[in-house]
């Protein structure tokens, strides 16, 4: 008998000032922006793609995100880095007709972000940390923790 493999590779990007020629991403930037990501990778859609920093006209984009995922030319699509204030995240999320699936935002065990972590939970947004084991800055502090290399303390029940 053989025993296959199966590999399940997500690829994921972001809309941003900073990954296009453009200098903001607006309503009329944000797909053709993602139309040279596909042809660049040669691929037919992405499984996420993030709008990232609440630069220029990040609703007018957002709505952009929100025709590619109706034409299948995404999967999902999310925000990263709308952390600042609640008014800032709930400015994209609350008019939205598609809300965000994932929030990416700087979470680890000594920034557990629980605010933002209730927030997400409340229009049922999933959280992608970055900086899941910490920044530069923590010179690996997280993994000098007894207790993360372990994988935490079993619960017994």
């Amino acid at each position: 008998m053989k025993t296959l493999l199966a590999l399940a590779l997500i690829l994921t990007t972001s809309c941003s000032a900073r990954n296009t020629e453009t200098p903001e991403i607006n309503q009329n930037t944000t797909l053709p922006q993602l139309d040279k990501m596909l042809a660049r990778l040669g691929l037919e859609y992405l499984d996420l793609v993030y709008l990232h920093q609440p630069l220029g006209d990040y609703n007018g984009a957002w709505k952009e995100l929100e025709k590619a995922l109706e034409m299948g030319k995404v999967r999902a699509i999310g925000i990263s880095d709308f952390d600042f204030n609640d008014e800032l995240f709930e400015s994209i999320v609350v008019p939205a007709k598609v809300k965000p699936q994932m929030f990416q935002i700087e979470c680890h065990p000594y920034a557990q972000r629980e605010h933002w972590q209730e927030m997400a939970a409340k229009y049922n947004i999933q959280i992608e940390s970055w900086f899941p084991l910490g920044g530069r800055d923590s010179h690996g502090e997280i993994l000098r923790d007894p207790v993360v290399p372990s994988g935490g303390v079993p619960i017994r029940r």
